[in-house]
């Protein structure tokens, strides 16, 4: 609510988003059961960002992934550079969103019928989409039914940091 009324502060500083994406693994795979999560990204993305609210965006990303994806499924994290932007990618083998639904899914209370009986309130993606804007971030899914999904968000890179001036 307090992100939804413009009063929630950001403490942006640089942030590497793989080292998060290993910490989001670590904390969930007791959840994941025989899923493999993997974070296929070697070298640090860093990106301008308040580190405790991304994480939690990336792990509702992962939560929901594990929650859709079969027992023998697979989840990827992805983060890479893009110019001055970093995008993120959570991908998984499940079992996909219509393309009609797309949009739907970040609203509040927006959920997919058949895929509600799995728990929640609808309330997950829209608070990830609130927080990756509050970044000047964008967010979106890429998804084909029977085929999986790849939710992703962008965030600006970090700027670099300059020594201070020799004395």
């Amino acid at each position: 609510s307090r992100m939804e009324a413009g009063r929630m502060e950001l403490k942006r500083e640089p942030c590497d988003l793989i080292s998060v994406a290993r910490d989001v693994i670590g904390t969930l795979r007791p959840l994941a059961e025989s899923r493999t999560l993997v974070v296929e990204s070697a070298n640090p993305v860093t990106a301008s960002c308040d580190g405790e609210l991304i994480r939690r965006v990336l792990a509702n990303l992962v939560g929901n992934a594990i929650k859709f994806t079969a027992t023998t499924g697979r989840v990827a994290i992805t983060a890479a550079v893009e110019g001055d932007r970093v995008r993120v990618n959570v991908t998984d083998n499940g079992s996909g969103i219509p393309p009609e639904k797309h949009q739907l899914i970040f609203e509040k209370f927006g959920q997919i019928a058949d895929r509600s009986r799995r728990g929640g309130f609808g309330l997950g993606l829209t608070f990830c989409k609130m927080a990756v804007e509050a970044h000047g971030g964008t967010i979106g899914v890429g998804s084909t039914p029977g085929h999986g999904s790849t939710f992703w968000f962008s965030l600006p890179v970090a700027a670099p940091v300059t020594p201070p001036p020799a004395p």
